[in-house]
Parts: structure tokens; sequence; C-alpha cells
């Protein structure tokens, strides 16, 4: 089956192939390498902070709260690749590009909304992960590596954020 995971070894070496057998190894393998430890790194992110000069000026602050303007998100969806895969709201930037025209205004006004209030819509903020086998035939879960795949919107605004 192309794009599946249909057999894995778990750490134990034993062959899964159910499944829910693999959807459950899977979880509790990338659970455990991405989960912090539980130590209290506050005064380690204290230390390294007063080591780390502080170069953000007035004008900087002010750049980074000015309006959003329609060009600014015209400008970063022309620039998103086409030919991705849908994201979790179906849409690929192929979408966005044929219909800017018509769309723009609205997604101007949910970036800007996002600026204005720190706030998303959680549905445009959901995320697919995908699993990307590392080499041909993987079966072992350190073969594996994890990508994220977000709804456009979510990049558009991070992108315009970024620049």
């Amino acid at each position: 089956m192309h794009n599946s995971i249909t057999q894995i070894h778990n750490q134990q070496e034993e062959r899964l192939e159910e499944h829910d057998d693999i959807e459950r190894e899977l979880l509790k393998h990338f659970k455990n390498i991405h989960q912090e430890p539980q130590i209290n790194i506050q005064p380690a992110i204290e230390w390294i902070l007063q080591h780390i000069p502080k170069i953000i000026t007035e004008e900087h602050n002010q750049l980074l709260l000015h309006l959003v303007t329609l060009q600014e998100v015209e400008s970063t969806m022309n620039q998103l690749k086409e030919g991705k895969a849908p994201r979790p709201d179906g849409f690929t930037s192929n979408f966005f590009h044929k219909f800017l025209d018509l769309i723009k205004v609205d997604v101007w006004k949910v970036v800007e909304e996002y600026r204005t209030f720190h706030w998303l819509f959680p549905s445009l903020n959901a995320t697919f992960i995908a699993l990307i086998p590392k080499e041909e035939h993987s079966i072992t879960l350190e073969k594996f590596r994890p990508i994220a795949l977000c709804n456009v919107i979510y990049k558009v605004i991070s992108k315009v954020i970024a620049s």
C-alpha cells in the first residue's frame, strides 16, 4: 500500500501488523521522545536569558505592532509553494492562489484579528502529523520522521509575523 505503514517492529523487536497495535506503539514512541523531563527548568531559562543581549528597539516593537496591510497578506499568499498535500481544512495553497482575488480580504481580516486579539479559531490551528520514512522499507520506529501539515491560514499568519 502506498503511503501507509503496514508493519513496524517495536523496541523488543516484535513485529506489529494490526493497525491498533501500530498506532499504540507509534504514539508511545513519539510521546516518549518529545516529552519534556519533569524538572524545573525555570532557573536554567533565567540564567540563559541573562546572557542574551536585549537588541529589540522601540522601532522594532512598533514594526511588530503595526496593522497588517492587505498587500502584506497578498504578498505572503503569493509566496506559498504550490502542489503541497491538502491540510486539515482540506485546502491546498493552489486553492488560495486560484481564488486570491475573492478571498484575500477575508484572509487579511483573519490575520489582523489574530494580531489584535492573539486568538485563532482552534480549527485553523489544526495540524496533521505525518510520518515520513527516512529510508525505503522502514519498519523500526527510529526510521520515521514526523512532520506537521498546518492549515494554509496558519502558515500565512506565521509568515506575516516572521516578515
